[in-house]
C-alpha cells in the first residue's frame, strides 16, 4: 500500500497498453459508419472515434451515433463540404489530437478485433517505432484479394496504419488536393524519421471497402 502511495500502481504489459489511448480520425460524407461495430468489439477498449462529417449532414449520421450511445465516439460536422476525398479535414483534426497515438481511417472500414492491441504492443517492442502497419490486408481495389503491405506509395493503406502523434503532427498532413494524398503523408514521415522507422505487425488485421 505505502509503495502504491509512493509511486503509483504497477501494472502488467497489457494493462498499460489498455490506458494508452488511439485517437481515430474518420471524415464521413452521406454514409453510415459501419466503422462503429468493429471497433466496439475491439480487446483494446481504450480509444476514441471522432467521426467528422464533411459539412452539413441530413442529421441520419448523428441519429445513429446517439442511439448507439458510446462515449468514445464522438460526431462533428464541417461549417462546408470541402470535397477532395476528405483530406482538408485530415489535415486539420490530427492536428487537434491530444492522445499518443492516431489512426486516420474511412467509415466502411473493417478492422479484426485484436488489431488496436497488435498495434499497440508493437511499439512496446522497439520504442522508437513511429508507425504500426498491418503487413497484410485485403483490399477491393485488388477484387479483395490478400494484398502484402510495406511502406510505400500502393502497397499501404492509411486506414491500416497506427501512428505516435506527436511525430506525425510535427510532419503534417501536407497535400489535400490528391487522391493519394495518405501515401504522400507516409513518404513525408519516412522522409522525417526513415524506413525502418515504419513497423510492420503479423497477420492481416484489416479490410478497406
Amino acid at each position: 500500500k505505502e509503495h502504491t502511495e509512493l509511486f503509483g500502481e504497477f501494472l502488467p504489459p497489457e494493462e498499460v497498453e489498455q490506458k494508452e489511448t488511439v485517437t481515430i480520425i474518420c471524415p464521413i460524407y452521406n454514409e453510415f459508419p459501419a466503422i462503429i461495430s468493429c471497433l466496439i468489439m475491439q480487446t483494446n477498449k481504450n480509444w476514441k472515434l471522432w467521426l467528422i462529417h464533411n459539412g452539413p449532414s441530413d442529421g441520419s449520421g448523428e441519429t445513429y451515433v446517439n442511439l448507439v450511445n458510446d462515449d468514445r465516439i464522438s460526431w462533428q460536422e464541417t461549417p462546408t463540404h470541402t470535397g477532395n476525398w476528405g483530406h482538408k479535414t485530415r489535415r486539420d483534426y490530427l492536428q487537434k489530437v491530444q492522445s499518443k497515438y492516431v489512426m486516420i481511417t474511412n467509415p466502411d472500414n473493417y478492422y479484426v478485433p485484436s488489431f488496436i492491441e497488435k498495434c499497440l504492443k508493437q511499439f512496446t517492442i522497439k520504442g522508437t517505432t513511429v508507425a504500426v502497419y498491418s503487413e497484410q490486408i485485403i483490399h477491393n481495389y485488388t477484387d479483395w484479394k490478400v494484398m502484402n503491405c510495406r511502406p510505400a506509395r500502393g502497397f499501404i493503406d492509411c486506414g491500416s496504419v497506427v501512428m505516435k502523434t506527436k511525430e506525425v503532427q510535427e510532419v503534417g498532413w501536407n497535400n489535400i488536393t490528391d487522391h493519394s494524398a495518405d501515401r504522400l503523408f507516409f513518404a513525408d514521415i519516412i522522409n522525417r524519421y526513415g524506413v525502418l522507422k515504419f513497423v510492420p505487425v503479423k497477420g492481416c488485421l484489416f479490410v478497406h471497402n
